[in-house]
């Protein structure tokens, strides 16, 4: 035994207890030994498991230190004579980890259910580098005056890092603006659309309290459906269930900036709706057009984007006296407020704003040869912004006429008064719409921009023998290939037929075979 307490003196800290289990178990293994010659033994030595308690500081540094050596076992070889000592080798190194002790507990863990601050860290990471990256493709395409406006991005870049379904539906967003306007990426970007668009829809169920990202997150999600092929379907989900925050708590929402902001980007989406449900807009009230916009907006814009905000919202209101007209109810004081509304509507306008427009944008010729002869010359705005307020304001200008003039059909023994003057506004609001077609086309936001004007510049055109020399019939069958173009993926979309079931449901109609019969 002595040779082995020398051997085992080189392998402190675990001599004494090497030693220990030698002298115990040392004549056990040879008198085993004796008995049966051909039997080979390997016993572990029991420090392996029972372990001598030590203070934690030496414990936990112990497997680290230059003097800690392996566990040893002890082999016995059957050929030696039980007299010959017995061979340590080293085991294999235990594994251990600077973790801090914890308590168990008899108690059943209790799981709860976290918001989005308390999501991973990993998530957290690549919601970050989202942010980024989309912030970075929204700007760049505002610069390019394609999509957003300056409104809609003061708004939105700010808050993107609040809430991951902000940062989802933007990453969405500016994924389907690479596969749209840059084919080369266009696989990659949208796979990667579609997952983020989801994950959007996914965090917007999960947390349906009303909030400024949300409320943003929403009109994101519309502003996709609209660039990705105008799904009606869908968007009228969306702009409903916005529509529905913004009323749920009006009070408060009419006076805060983004609520308005997300109500000026989709009121278009609004009006159609309540014109296919043949009742009045609940946002025809005043305190909604106290919007605030950006500083670096050109006055004249500003004041034309009022007007037409207070003409869309009282819209849904005129169509929907009409068609109790229609229905038979020539009740006289129903038939005195559908003419004195039409009259309030028809007042809203401001020359000086539109004509200082006129003159701040740029007019070039017409490129297409195919629309040359209706649309000689074409406006160019040099901010998205002025010209989504200039084609809304001629837009509901043309609408507004257009009724006007139509009332005469609609309710017996009505005159328009200074009609000679109606119909000059209403070949101005024609040639204003013609004019920024190319510029939809161009910036590939018609779907957008210029679908809702399709039908009150169709029935416009009705009431007409010919435009600038050109037969009417001619006009006609270019706008409803016009009509193809925007609406020719929606499934059930038939051309002409949807555009005079369209503009009837403008005149108080049922509207059955319009394709915005779908919002009701």
């Amino acid at each position: 035994m002595s040779s082995v307490s020398s051997e085992l003196e080189s392998f402190s800290p675990y001599s004494d207890i090497a030693e220990t289990a030698v002298r115990e178990h040392g004549q056990r293994l040879a008198d085993l030994l004796a008995k049966s010659p051909d039997l080979q033994v390997q016993e572990v030595s029991q420090y392996e498991d029972e372990q001598p308690r030590r203070p934690d500081i030496e414990r936990d540094t112990a497997p680290f230190s230059s003097n800690a050596q392996r566990p040893c076992r002890l082999q016995v070889d059957s050929s030696a004579s039980p007299d010959a000592p017995f061979r340590i080798h080293r085991g294999k190194p235990r594994q251990r980890s600077l973790q801090p002790k914890q308590r168990k507990s008899k108690r059943p863990v209790q799981h709860r259910n976290y918001t989005a601050p308390a999501v991973p860290l990993a998530q957290n990471v690549a919601s970050s580098h989202a942010v980024a990256v989309a912030k970075q493709t929204l700007d760049l395409y505002h610069q390019q005056g394609t999509f957003f406006s300056q409104t809609m991005l003061e708004q939105l870049l700010p808050r993107l890092d609040s809430s991951m379904a902000l940062t989802h539906a933007a990453s969405a967003v500016s994924s389907v603006l690479r596969f749209r306007f840059r084919p080369a990426s266009s696989v990659r970007a949208q796979g990667q659309g579609l997952r983020d668009y989801t994950n959007a829809l996914t965090e917007i169920r999960s947390n349906l309290r009303s909030s400024e990202p949300l409320l943003l997150a929403i009109n994101l999600l519309c502003y996709y459906e609209l660039v990705t092929g105008f799904d009606v379907s869908v968007l009228k989900s969306h702009a409903a269930g916005l529509h529905s925050l913004l009323l749920a708590d009006r009070e408060y929402w009419s006076k805060n900036t983004v609520g308005r902001t997300v109500l000026l980007g989709t009121r278009l989406l609004a009006v159609e709706a309540c014109m296919a449900a043949g009742k009045p807009s609940p946002f025809e009230d005043d305190s909604w057009l106290e919007h605030e916009f950006p500083s670096s907006r050109l006055s004249n814009a500003i004041a034309l984007s009022k007007c037409a905000h207070r003409i869309f919202f009282k819209l849904p209101r005129l169509a929907y006296n009409l068609k109790r007209i229609r229905a038979g109810n020539t009740d006289f004081e129903i038939i005195c407020e559908t003419a004195a509304l039409a009259q309030r509507l028809l007042r809203i306008k401001d020359d000086e704003a539109y004509h200082g427009m006129l003159r701040a944008c740029h007019v070039r010729d017409t490129l297409s040869d195919a629309d040359r002869s209706i649309i000689p010359t074409s406006l160019e705005f040099a901010d998205l912004a002025d010209f989504d307020d200039f084609l809304d304001y001629s837009r509901a200008r043309l609408t507004i006429t257009t009724l006007c003039l139509t009332l005469p059909q609609l309710i017996p023994r009505y005159v328009v008064p200074r009609q000679k003057q109606v119909e000059e506004q209403q070949h101005k609001a024609i040639d204003a719409v013609l004019r920024c077609w190319q510029s939809c086309m161009e910036t590939q936001r018609f779907a957008k921009s210029m679908s809702t004007t399709l039908f009150p510049l169709y029935g416009a055109l009705k009431q007409m023998d010919s435009w600038r020399g050109v037969p009417i019939e001619e006009i006609i069958s270019w706008l409803e290939y016009k009509s193809i173009i925007a609406f020719g993926h929606v499934k059930g979309f038939s051309g002409e037929s949807d555009l005079v079931a369209t503009w009837d449901m403008y005149c108080g109609g049922s509207g059955e075979k319009s394709i915005f019969k779908q919002w009701a």
